[in-house]
């Protein structure tokens, strides 16, 4: 999903489900996921789900989870 797709399944993550729990800043790449919105050719944005914030400056080599979206 783009980087606002990805936000809007942040917060409707309740209702979506199947989203990861028992997160907190130990285990990052198993909370947050990646957007399909780059940001270079070695960045992209990735949303870490424990509070929504948006990671700029999480290199696309990083471990973090994908969520396929077919439509919004």
């Amino acid at each position: 999903p783009s980087i606002y797709q990805l936000d809007s399944m942040y917060k409707h993550k309740q209702l979506i489900g199947n989203f990861s729990d028992g997160c907190d800043n130990s285990n990052f790449g198993e909370c947050s996921y990646w957007s399909s919105t780059e940001i270079s050719n070695e960045f992209a944005w990735n949303d870490y789900f424990v509070t929504g914030g948006w990671w700029d400056n999480y290199g696309k080599t990083g471990l973090a989870r994908v969520r396929a979206i077919r439509a919004f």
